[in-house]
């Protein structure tokens, strides 16, 4: 007789002919869950690592450094992972970032960080930024500017038909539909 996960329903086939000694399938066929919700209700972060959720995708992140400078006197072989913490709106870096999965629909956490520049983690790093760069030709889809508080009525300078977003290279700019929900709200209450 075939039966059904008690989490998501999804059929599972019959728990009481699986047979193995490994943690996962005992709790298999304990619980009466499929393979995919125990394995997200059993997981374990690797020691001193805290969970992040970016873009759906569980990450654990550790050795948090601090952003002393742009630049980058520790050790050149060392990949670094910038954050920005979305309840906080500012930025770290991690030695280690492991991408655990994304999980099945009903385990599924709201994002509470995203990725970022090295710039962008040097600019965010006391906390929320404003740009004021009236004349940059991004600014309209720049996540930090803020057009109510710089400009007033009238534009500093007209964008030319055809610009291509992100083409002015600026270090610390965000485009404003990569960023995500969370990023938008905090932008809105600073306007």
């Amino acid at each position: 007789m075939s039966e059904k996960c008690k989490i998501c329903g999804k059929d599972c086939g019959d728990f009481t002919f699986r047979r193995s000694n490994s943690a996962i399938h005992r709790y298999i066929i304990k619980n009466h869950v499929c393979s995919e919700c125990a394995l997200w209700l059993t997981r374990k972060l690797p020691d001193n690592s805290e969970e992040l959720v970016i873009d759906g995708k569980v990450y654990a992140v550790s050795k948090k450094r601090k952003i002393v400078s742009m630049i980058r006197i520790d050790n050149p072989v060392l990949h670094y992972t910038y954050i920005l913490r979305l309840d906080t709106m500012t930025s770290e870096v991690y030695e280690q970032c492991i991408e655990i999965g994304t999980p099945p629909e009903h385990f599924r956490k709201p994002d509470n960080a995203a990725f970022i520049t090295r710039g962008q983690a040097f600019v965010l790093k006391d906390g929320p930024f404003e740009c004021q760069g009236k004349t940059c030709l991004d600014r309209y889809t720049c996540l930090f500017y803020m057009k109510e508080k710089v400009e007033g009525d009238a534009p500093a300078t007209i964008i030319p038909e055809g610009w291509v977003d992100g083409s002015e290279k600026c270090k610390d700019y965000i485009n404003i539909s990569n960023a995500n929900k969370k990023l938008l709200e905090w932008r809105n209450q600073r306007q």
